[in-house]
């Protein structure tokens, strides 16, 4: 044990919202990071496709990283390994193998280098400079998942990651209840345990549960059968499998990153694959309709899964119609409510029967533990405090409220959001700073959308936006001529370029930059004013104030 020192310890990520899960404890100028996960917006609009910590402001105060440990594959923990802060990409990597593939991969994914990788064997201790962990194997909804027993100046903080107590699950052994408890003995002086179940009474079933119901509603399909579930889930993938050899059916699985993760698990002996039952993309045109099995990511509805593309008859090697069915596998991430419906209202249009796993009990069943899971976890653990993680609000309080009832209560509950830090040293654990973390958008190729353009784009979605073109031309000696065009989208009253409205108000911007004139280096003082005139203008007719675009020519900037 290493007590006698102080640890700062603040959330990057997955404090007061779904996903970004990312945590960093620093002690001295030495700092760790476990996870670093990626989100998923709210809603399909703006260009954003995945959401990513940016830690830039905490640079100062941790200027460099002795590790990184990945908990489990989850890209909600993984996913936004590629980019790291430059100071922090250099830093080793380890974590459980399938994780370690899964951020190979996304390093691959974005063609950047990938820093040292370790595969790390459960019980391994590792001596990470003022810092030492060890990885316990708990069961979730992916194999290989651990819990981070930290060895601190501060004394021994646990990172119970996402987990379950499933005692019959699929692949690999149960939760090592064992090893919680001997933590316990040991004596732990801080927790941070996922809340995700914490809404939830009693036990999560074990995914064993979900064999029954898969199998009886995909018995008696007439035509072609398409199951979605999490593209990580090994353990459903597995049950599905046997469910296909049962009736007669050929799986095939679609999506790159669920074919990734099946390979990944192929090859470290996670998942079984029967000679010859699993069949490729391109096999399909060869399969009868009565005996496929679609295996597709995009559970969640996003919009370049293999699922999504059905839905929108964009899979050249498979269209759906009546008679066939889709069965959605798995729980909705708070805030893709919207892209699975509209997901689920195009295969209703085509005469698809859809079933979801809210409609049928057991059809898919959680990876995170319920409120008695959470209670047995702690109760093993013992910590002297706790704070709850991987959640939004609702979530983190009602696991703060599941703590403080314990039999025997951790003496400090705190409840941190994505910014804010705490301080773990002999006289407990205490508030530290609050640092303002605004994330970082990506499109779907990856690329970075500025704040400022975003705001551009929300704004230009509420109200229109208008651009506005203006030249001057001289004439015969010194005479002016001004040229003006000005083209509006989305306000009312004002996309008509010929309408009345429009050349009156050309007109008066034609005036304007003749009294202005052309003197070189003006060119900034005759935009802000044509902005200035037209969006008074324009907000005056629709009563909005819609994006002003201005464009000169390059007269006002020659010398």
């Amino acid at each position: 044990m290493r007590d006698g020192g102080e640890v700062e310890i603040y959330s990057l990520g997955g404090c007061g919202g779904f996903g970004m899960n990312a945590t960093l404890y620093v002690s001295g100028d030495e700092g760790l990071l476990v996870d670093f996960g990626l989100g998923l917006p709210k809603s399909p609009s703006l260009g954003v496709n995945q959401i990513i910590p940016d830690p830039t402001p905490l640079l100062a105060r941790c200027p460099r990283l002795t590790a990184v440990l990945l908990t489990h594959a989850h890209d909600d923990h993984v996913g936004a390994m590629p980019f790291l802060p430059p100071a922090w990409r250099t830093a080793p990597v380890y974590g459980p193998g399938l994780a370690i593939d899964a951020a190979k991969d996304r390093f691959a994914d974005h063609a950047r280098p990938a820093p040292p990788l370790h595969a790390v064997a459960p019980g391994a201790r590792l001596e990470l400079g003022r810092f030492a962990a060890t990885l316990v194997h708990v069961t979730h909804s992916v194999p290989e998942t651990r819990v981070v027993a930290l060895e601190t100046p501060a004394g021994l903080i646990v990172h119970l990651s996402d987990f379950k107590l499933d005692a019959t699950p699929v692949q690999g052994p149960p939760t090592d209840l064992a090893a919680l408890a001997e933590l316990g003995r040991r004596g732990v002086k801080l927790v941070l345990f996922d809340s995700t179940g914490a809404l939830r009474e009693g036990r999560t079933g074990s995914e064993r549960a979900v064999v029954a119901p898969l199998e009886e509603i995909l018995r008696e399909a007439p035509g072609q059968v398409i199951v979605s579930t999490f593209a990580s889930h090994l353990h459903r993938i597995q049950s599905l499998c046997a469910i296909a050899a049962r009736a007669g059916r050929q799986p095939v699985p679609m999506g790159l990153r669920m074919t990734r993760t099946l390979r990944h698990g192929i090859d470290r002996g996670l998942f079984d694959a029967p000679s010859g039952l699993l069949r490729g993309r391109d096999e399909l045109p060869r399969i009868p309709e009565r005996q496929r099995m679609v295996i597709a990511g995009g559970c969640q509805g996003e919009r370049d899964s293999s699922l999504s593309r059905i839905s929108l008859d964009n899979e050249p090697r498979l269209s759906v119609g009546r008679g066939d069915l889709v069965v959605i596998s798995a729980s909705v991430i708070p805030g893709c409510e919207v892209n699975v419906s509209r997901m689920t209202d195009r295969f209703l249009r085509r005469g698809v029967s859809v079933v979801h796993a809210a409609e049928v009990r057991n059809l898919h069943v959680s990876g995170h533990g319920g409120r008695d899971e959470i209670r047995e976890a702690l109760e093993l653990l013992q910590p002297d405090a706790a704070v709850p993680i991987h959640g939004d609000r609702t979530h983190l309080e009602a696991a703060a409220r599941l703590a403080e009832r314990l039999g025997r209560p951790p003496r400090e509950v705190e409840v941190i959001e994505r910014g804010e830090g705490l301080r773990l040293g002999p006289g407990g654990l205490t508030r530290g700073e609050r640092i303002e973390l605004l994330p970082r958008y990506l499109d779907e190729a990856g690329h970075e959308i500025p704040g400022e353009t975003l705001k551009d784009r929300f704004r230009m979605s509420e109200t229109g936006a208008a651009t506005i073109f203006a030249a001057i031309r001289r004439g015969p000696g010194t005479a002016l001529a001004v040229e003006v065009r000005m083209a509006a989208l989305g306000v009312p009253g004002w996309d008509d370029p010929k309408s009345r409205r429009v050349r009156a108000l050309e007109d008066e911007i034609r005036a304007l930059v003749l009294r202005l004139g052309s003197r070189p280096g003006s060119g900034e003082r005759v935009k802000d004013a044509i902005a200035s005139l037209a969006g008074h203008a324009l907000h005056e007719g629709s009563r909005r104030k819609p994006k002003v675009v201005v464009v000169l020519d390059d007269l006002w900037g020659t010398a």
